[in-house]
């Protein structure tokens, strides 16, 4: 239930005054449940970023049996992120954003096995509460076509545009509060590059302004590999491109016509990639004469990546995208990357030959029947 709690929330906020009479508490409180048992994870905002996953020890979990359906405690010392995880809601769970003086007011109501929350105290949690609001009804109807085994794929696809639809009105009519944040990544990606350009300067310059910026480069490196589906196939010149290896060099891609490539398109984090290494070094080796290896890093920290080398050593061009790479450059925008492992074989003249998506026997064996 707590896979990936954190792993998926991109949030920062302004720390906002509450009235110093009063004394800092999280109170939360309960209605139609049968098992009072909840889950609270707690991390700092300033360590957030480096959190790798639920098992990281800067999270603090706690399991707490409510008594009399209510509980209160103290916020953390620091600016936080807080995961709380009603056990009787099937993984549901709600995001809230505290600071050391707060007092908040969570209240979960448990009804048609769905969970719904009300949030108040701080303008975050007032606006967080406005989002639910305006949330919930699509939200259910998502949870239920879910729930159902035979539910149309169009029909889903149709419950989640209205859902980026309302994130949008959303979104729009809190333009200039840092609530935004949590949900400016909930936008289609047309939206969010949209209304990145009606930020204001006190916002993009704001603690928040750092995600926002993150939303927009994504949401905006999205389209482009969207767009660049509609080139990229067999039969069509490869793009060229330029970045450094791992020892510092600058690669160009046409530096290698005349000769058979194949673009390995991974990552350190990539649970397919790594399980292929050991075929990928076994293919290497047989058609080292014939044809170059050339393996580029997507979405890697650099020294996760430069560690992966070391432990899996492989003895072919080894590439890197800098995380602040423009997206017009980046390769796996020009090749329109959407999955990993990919992988895609270069003829001498430059031209792609073949496109496979996912780590399968079948593009070693269109390899050696290629490169002969």
């Amino acid at each position: 239930m707590l896979n990936k709690v954190f792993l998926f929330i991109a949030v920062i906020c302004i720390v906002w005054c509450t009235s110093c009479s009063e004394e800092p508490l999280i109170s939360i409180t309960l209605k139609g449940f049968t098992n009072d048992t909840i889950v609270i994870g707690q991390v700092s905002l300033a360590e957030y970023p480096d959190v790798k996953n639920d098992s990281d020890p800067r999270i603090k979990w706690d399991t707490i049996v409510v008594q009399h359906s209510a509980v209160t405690f103290r916020p953390a010392d620091t600016i936080s992120l807080y995961a709380i995880i009603p056990c009787q809601s099937s993984g549901e769970n709600l995001k809230m954003i505290v600071a050391p003086h707060d007092r908040i007011d969570i209240h979960m109501d448990f009804s048609h096995d769905a969970v719904t929350y009300t949030t108040k105290g701080s303008p975050i949690a007032d606006a967080i509460n406005d989002y639910n609001l305006m949330m919930n009804e699509i939200t259910e109807q998502i949870r239920r076509a879910r729930k159902k085994v035979d539910t149309p794929q169009e029909l889903l696809d149709s419950l989640y545009g209205i859902r980026m639809e309302k994130s949008a009105t959303w979104v729009k009519s809190h333009i200039d509060n840092p609530a935004l944040a949590l949900y400016f990544n909930r936008m289609s990606p047309d939206s969010v590059v949209s209304y990145y350009s009606l930020l204001s300067a006190e916002m993009l310059n704001s603690e928040v302004g750092p995600l926002l910026k993150s939303a927009y480069l994504r949401a905006d490196k999205y389209i482009k590999i969207m767009n660049a589906k509609d080139y990229i196939r067999e039969g069509v010149t490869a793009p060229d491109f330029t970045l450094q290896n791992n020892e510092g060099k600058h690669f160009t891609l046409s530096s290698l016509r005349g000769k058979w490539v194949v673009l390995d398109f991974w990552g350190s984090w990539c649970g397919w990639c790594i399980k292929g290494i050991p075929d990928m070094k076994k293919s290497q080796a047989r058609l080292a004469d014939k044809c170059e290896f050339v393996s580029i890093a997507c979405n890697d920290k650099y020294e996760e990546w430069l560690r992966a080398l070391e432990k899996y050593d492989m003895p072919w061009t080894q590439l890197y995208v800098p995380t602040n790479h423009p997206a017009d450059l980046d390769p796996a925008t020009l090749y329109a990357i959407q999955g990993y492992p990919t992988k895609i074989i270069v003829n001498p003249d430059g031209v792609i030959a073949k496109i496979f998506i996912g780590e399968s026997p079948e593009f070693y064996q269109e390899l050696n029947e290629l490169v002969k």
